[in-house]
């Protein structure tokens, strides 16, 4: 049976490849569910052991690896949400047998709130104002608006379709373009995708 240790080095090794080329594609790539279900498992465990540890410097290696491993995790299911919304938006195909259950689940969700957003008639109640929304949705809307920190940048590759922190939708960026995107947003890019412009 293998180690804890050896566990979670092997968990980290397969994130990292499985983020590789879920960051190298377009398309959503196929992870093997046994993999997802014992990194869920361990890190379960390896959570409710950190309290019992009395050796500091262990406890300090185990919140890192589990801090590394969430970290992968997160970034992974990011970018695949982000691919599903953008095959929705671009009517493109989406390669069910390599959807996780939890995103097969998500979809219909998102095509309703697609459904909703690009409503029949849409132009009637932009024109009549918040008035005409009213008769179409059950509670106010409500926009909170709040200071969104904006970076000049430079593509250095074309950039899938994405939903920006601002909530705005940003589609159809190609190397060479300029643009201007929330600070939120670029930080996730900025490995390969982005430069930017001082």
């Amino acid at each position: 049976m293998m180690s804890d240790d050896a566990e979670i080095e092997e968990l980290i090794k397969y994130l990292i490849s499985v983020w590789g080329r879920e960051t190298s594609s377009d398309e959503i790539q196929k992870i093997e569910k046994d993999k997802v279900k014992s990194l869920f498992i361990l890190l379960k465990r390896k959570k409710s052991e950190i309290e019992s540890l009395e050796n500091e410097l262990t406890k300090k290696v185990l919140e890192r690896e589990i801090e590394i491993l969430q970290f992968l995790s997160k970034d992974v299911w990011r970018i695949r949400i982000e691919k599903i919304i953008a095959a929705l938006l671009n009517e493109d195909e989406i390669r069910y047998n390599n959807l996780l259950p939890h995103e097969k689940k998500i979809i219909p969700m998102i095509k309703n709130l697609f459904s909703a957003a690009f409503m029949k008639d849409i132009d009637k109640y932009i024109t009549e104002g918040e008035e005409g929304l009213e008769s179409v949705v059950d509670e106010k809307i409500n926009l909170q608006e709040k200071e969104i920190e904006y970076e000049l940048l430079l593509a250095n590759d074309d950039i899938p379709i994405f939903i920006g922190s601002d909530g705005l939708i940003y589609r159809g960026i190609s190397k060479g373009d300029l643009l201007m995107m929330p600070k939120f947003n670029y930080i996730h890019f900025k490995r390969i995708k982005l430069t930017k412009i001082k």
